[in-house]
């Protein structure tokens, strides 16, 4: 009973644990696919950024700073600061993306004829059947 449950346990932890990994795989595609990696290498000068502005004016949030950089008011505010806004992440418009779509509209005779080959199956363990040895001389122990 007790390695019936160890198995069941082990059995329900491996599905857990494929769930988990097949969960961040899933997660790990679609950001990909939204969001390129090198705008995470820029997180660090947007902390920077973020800093200066905070640095003149103390009551400034971090929602106004994104609506200031990625809102309403970005065209306006990168007019002012344009070499700063360069380093940004998420705001170049790099993302490289190719769809291309192939219809293949005749179809080929791809009929393939092949040549009937026969299958012989060999058994390398055949009796002797020769005459040389007669069989009262080898016959098993018999029972009294």
């Amino acid at each position: 009973m007790n390695k019936f449950c160890s198995t069941i346990v082990l059995s329900l932890l491996n599905s857990i644990v494929v769930k988990a990994l097949s969960i961040q795989l899933a997660f790990v595609v679609l950001m990909g696919s939204l969001i390129d990696l090198h705008d995470f290498a820029k997180l660090p000068y947007l902390i920077d950024h973020y800093n200066q502005h905070k640095s003149k004016d103390l009551a400034f949030s971090v929602p106004q700073f994104f609506e200031l950089h990625y809102g309403s008011m970005a065209e306006e505010h990168d007019k002012e600061e344009r070499e700063q806004h360069k380093g940004l992440p998420f705001r170049a418009p790099d993302n490289t993306s190719i769809h291309s779509t192939i219809f293949f509209t005749e179809t080929e005779n791809t009929s393939i004829e092949l040549e009937a080959v026969e299958v012989t199956y060999t058994n390398f363990y055949q009796p002797h059947s020769s005459t040389e040895f007669q069989p009262s001389i080898f016959q098993p122990p018999r029972k009294g």
